[in-house]
């Protein structure tokens, strides 16, 4: 099935008013394309086999008959193709003229949809339908005729559409997981930012994709001027849109499998699947080459403008969040540990901002920097240069010594480099953050993010614990731009953005191995642009192995080769599913995100799942 993609087209042909030969003619072009392009799904826009500017022709019998036969000419050329098209033209049926969208595939009608809304200038020429689906006569055969039809595949459940014509696509629930949309609007202006508005806010309440066909430049400029965009809209997303004006195949695919798995997690599929009449087809599964564009960086907002958005309103909720648990808790003082690395300072941020929130002095935040064995020269120094220009209570504790003690009460020999080695590092340092909390009054603040908790790359009972966590929901290709906008937009310092880039730049890591052996994260557990691919596809989206791994191939072309991208997939899996049991008693934490992993929230797994079904699916991948 392609993983559940589609690929359709929104098509506006060429056309001259009234011309139908030279219409019909532009219709088979482009829809001879559209099954070399191996679409399955094309749409015509309104009336595109007449225009829907022809006025008083629309009463003229002779050019109502002859638009048949353009439409059969049409329908006749798409013998050979499995492509299932949709286009415009007016019919007549019992003494009434109706503006249709006709339903086609393999030289067949399949049904007809008649235009229920009508504009003030169309409804003087057509009829509105009854609500009732009935039965009339086309090219000798019976086929259905009505506003109430859901177009079904008979090899996949998921592919099914409906047509609607014109402006009106608000209804109560969709049944259909594609909407086709053809319309003839004229251009006013802002009209193109309403309808991209409309369609997007239709298409993800409704979990559903609209494909919207507009009118050709042919259309008369008599009065008014018919330019229009096409678009492709999947869950409230524009994943293809035409330049206005458009003529031509727009052409993308949309995932049907998601949009159900959407409507299942919503559970908002309140439709009412016995009032439509059904119309089966049936079409080969073809592989097809995705042209959509799959982002590298799902958690990352593409557009400059929507990413300093995206970044002052998580900075916002982190830290009302956390200015409401102090308020609840009835301290005025937070300790956090700070090691010159990406989450702790997106931590502290958060902190200085809830702080300034509630008009509480900035001294009530204690900073803590617990060098030892890995620390750096350069994590260290930033440490102390944030904190110094945050103008928080900077404490410095080396706990090398207590480290070391900890080895000898324990027997451990400080030369074995192993996993108690550098656990105790991390467990001490909690340890000294839960006990300065105490003396203090006040909380800990949690550091770790949604990748390194999605991971388990934090030690049970040491930076896996906090009181308060405020990037749980926060994954670590988004903390760098977090970090960046408040250097640029709500830094004070002359010398703080210079830090803050530093920081961003420093290569992840725990630290806590020897300096002279270091140990850098990414090298370990893999690239976490990929693990963040890996969270939203497959914990966000429910996507399997072999359509992530498609997809990642994708995105990351040239970048990862297939092999690596499955063998960081598998340290995932892996990691995920062996880690739950931290996750399931992990502290409170924030979430501002679409992918959050606390046990108290949307996500719940039992911490002895298995990942055996997950890794065989990628062992077939791997065998292929």
């Amino acid at each position: 099935m392609r993983d559940g993609f589609i690929k359709v087209a929104a098509i506006t042909a060429p056309l001259k008013v009234g011309d139908l030969r030279f219409n019909s003619e532009q219709s088979i072009q482009l829809l001879s394309y559209c099954g070399r392009e191996n679409v399955d799904l094309a749409l015509f826009s309104e009336l595109s086999l007449t225009a829907s500017t022809c006025g008083e022709l629309f009463r003229d019998d002779f050019f109502v008959r002859e638009s048949l036969k353009a439409l059969k000419e049409v329908i006749e050329s798409s013998k050979e193709s499995d492509t299932v098209a949709a286009i415009g033209l007016p019919l007549a049926f019992n003494g009434k003229l109706f503006n249709c969208s006709v339903v086609f595939q393999k030289g067949e009608v399949l049904a007809i949809v008649p235009k229920s809304d009508l504009s003030n200038t169309h409804r003087k020429y057509f009829s509105r339908p009854n609500d009732t689906v009935q039965f009339v006569k086309l090219f000798d055969s019976n086929v259905a005729f009505g506003t109430n039809i859901l177009f079904q595949s008979s090899f996949i459940n998921e592919f099914n559409f409906s047509v609607t014509i014109g402006e009106h696509i608000f209804k109560e629930s969709y049944e259909a997981a594609i909407l086709l949309n053809p319309k003839a609007s004229y251009m006013k202006i802002g009209l193109l930012k309403e309808q991209q508005e409309l369609n997007r806010v239709v298409s993800k309440t409704a979990s559903l994709a609209i494909v919207s066909s507009g009118a050709s430049l042919g259309e008369s400029t008599t009065d008014r001027v018919y330019c229009n965009q096409n678009m492709i809209v999947e869950n409230g997303k524009i994943i293809a849109l035409g330049e206005d004006p458009y003529e031509g195949a727009l052409i993308s695919e949309v995932d049907v499998k998601l949009l159900m798995s959407e409507r299942v997690r919503k559970q908002n599929n309140k439709t009412k699947n016995s009032e439509a009449h059904k119309v089966y087809f049936s079409h080969r599964l073809r592989e097809t080459t995705l042209t959509r564009e799959i982002r590298k960086y799902p958690f990352v907002p593409s557009e400059k403008g929507a990413l300093e958005e995206r970044s002052l309103e998580i900075l916002k909720l982190q830290s009302l969040a956390l200015a409401k648990r102090i308020n609840h808790v009835g301290s005025k003082k937070v300790v956090l540990g700070v090691s010159g690395g990406l989450d702790s300072t997106l931590a502290l941020i958060v902190a200085v901002m809830a702080f300034d929130y509630l008009n509480l002095d900035r001294k009530g935040i204690v900073s803590v920097t617990m060098p030892c064995f890995g620390t750096t020269k350069r994590t260290y120094e930033n440490a102390i240069k944030l904190s110094s220009l945050l103008g928080v209570t900077l404490k410095e504790i080396d706990i090398s010594e207590s480290v070391r003690a900890h080895f000898k009460d324990i027997n451990h020999d400080e030369k074995i480099t192993d996993t108690v080695y550098e656990n105790a590092q991390a467990r001490r340092r909690t340890h000294i953050l839960m006990d300065i909390g105490n003396q203090i009054g006040g909380f800990v603040i949690g550091t770790g993010d949604l990748s390194e908790i999605a991971l388990g790359w934090a030690t049970f009972n040491g930076d896996h614990m906090s009181m308060y966590s405020v990037n749980s929901s926060i994954p670590k290709t988004l903390i760098n731009h977090l970090i960046r906008y408040y250097a640029t937009h709500l830094s004070v310092s002359k010398e703080l953005p210079e830090v803050l880039e530093d920081i961003i730049s420093t290569p992840v890591s725990p630290e806590l191995l020897p300096t002279d052996i270091g140990q850098a994260t990414e090298k370990i557990i893999g690239p976490y642009v990929l693990h963040d691919f890996f969270i939203y596809n497959m914990l966000r989206l429910s996507y399997s192995p072999q359509k992530i791994v498609r997809l990642a191939k994708t995105a990351f072309d040239g970048e990862f080769s297939e092999k690596e991208i499955i063998g960081y997939l598998r340290i995932f899996i892996k990691r995920f599913f062996a880690n739950q049991f931290k996750r399931s008693v992990f502290a409170d934490g924030v979430q501002v995100g679409s992918v959050s992993l606390s046990p108290r929230g949307e996500f719940s797994l039992a911490s002895d799942t298995s990942s055996a079904l997950w890794l065989e699916e990628l062992d077939k991948l791997e065998g292929n």
